[in-house]
């Protein structure tokens, strides 16, 4: 065992975990870049509850502690619990252990937040209990996302790094989207970081566990590429997925690829993504154009592009038109007014669309008292 000081950069912690020692089935990892990137994505709002969902050695409750008056923290793996419990004694918070899978432990139980690092790595054999699922294809992720819902109060969040297949014939989002809709109730937003061709799937994850290149190795890399080739697999993807249980009788679902570098911690900007969908989703037209929209702050208009300068960093293409209408407005009057001064002849279909793209993109801000 080994007990490190641990930080969100406000909190001090300890955090116990394997790494230093030999791997070996139940290891327990201590912080890396995926518990980072999940920690950055979860809205630092106070929740009543939260389950951690294959905890590990407890990073991610740490986090939780700071917002969540209650927390479970579950494992597959009896290790793991033993070095989260060591973590929250080190550290003086208070963890509610449980040994299971998936949702095993918590049958019938309901939370505010639910945050899983889950075991997503698609291999032919559960080597590790940190890494690999044991499952079939991508089964571990499948099953932790469409269970959800069950598991979710009224206004719950959902936040969890998850890998999916690639498959010919098959565009991943056809996949992911059936995980979503099994969730009642819930909008649910995927998304794609990362593709990895196969060779270079098993190679990450080869060195990951400190494989060397010797011939017991080597023929388990053999094993795990003839096991992709027998189910047709391709490549892999990287992302996450977060669901809200808004109650929605239509809830919407967003799927996208978000491949180049974003801004850290992301959790305020998670919750603003899926204000600006409810809003798109819930107004029609004349709702929409009767916005007072302002173009956010950090939004820079530029040579036909439109581009955030922090937070999800995103770019696209802008018209002259739009480009015009996003820099008039203040937020001081109706979008639609706005945008009927520029282009008196232009239908209101026509101005809509671009409009609806813009928000749910994140480039306007609306006053809330405003807003509906």
């Amino acid at each position: 065992m080994k007990i490190e000081p641990y930080s969100d950069g406000v909190h001090e912690w300890f955090l116990a975990s394997d790494e230093g020692s030999p791997r070996r089935a139940d290891f327990v990892v201590g912080a890396g870049g995926a518990s980072a990137t999940l920690a950055s994505l979860i809205p630092r709002i106070p929740f009543e509850s939260a389950l951690d969902l294959g905890c590990g050695g407890g990073i991610q409750s740490l986090h939780l502690s700071t917002h969540v008056s209650k927390i479970v923290a579950t494992d597959l793996n009896p290790r793991a619990l033993e070095l989260a419990a060591e973590t929250a004694r080190c550290s003086g918070v208070e963890f509610d252990l449980r040994l299971g899978s998936l949702y095993e432990p918590v049958v019938g139980e309901c939370f505010d937040l639910i945050v899983s690092n889950p075991p997503f790595v698609i291999s032919p054999k559960a080597r590790f209990s940190y890494r690999d699922g044991g499952m079939t294809g991508d089964d571990v992720s499948r099953l932790l996302v469409s269970g959800a819902a069950n598991h979710l109060t009224d206004d719950g969040w959902f936040v969890a790094l998850t890998n999916w297949i690639h498959k010919d014939g098959q565009d991943w989002r056809e996949r992911v989207v059936s995980w979503l809709a099994e969730n009642e109730g819930c909008d649910g937003w995927a998304v794609q970081r990362e593709v990895l061709g196969v060779e270079d799937y098993v190679d990450l994850w080869a060195k990951d566990s400190g494989d060397e290149s010797n011939l017991q190795a080597d023929q388990e890399r053999l094993e795990w590429l003839s096991y992709f080739k027998d189910e047709g697999i391709n490549s892999i993807g990287f992302g996450w997925v977060v669901l809200h249980k808004s109650g929605r009788l239509w809830p919407w679902r967003r799927l996208e690829e978000v491949r180049h570098p974003i801004d850290s911690p992301l959790g305020e900007w998670v919750t603003r993504r899926f204000a600006d969908f409810d809003l798109v989703q819930d107004l029609d037209d004349s709702g929409i154009l009767n916005l007072h929209l302002a173009l956010a702050p950090g939004v820079e208009i530029l040579a036909g592009t439109i581009r955030q300068l922090h937070g999800w960093r995103r770019a696209g293409a802008i018209d002259h038109l739009g480009a015009e209408i996003a820099g008039s407005a203040d937020g001081s009057e109706p979008i639609g007014v706005v945008a009927r001064r520029l282009a008196p002849g232009l239908a209101d279909l026509d101005l809509v669309e671009p409009i609806k793209a813009l928000v749910a993109e994140g480039f306007f801000v609306y006053p809330t008292d405003l807003q509906r």
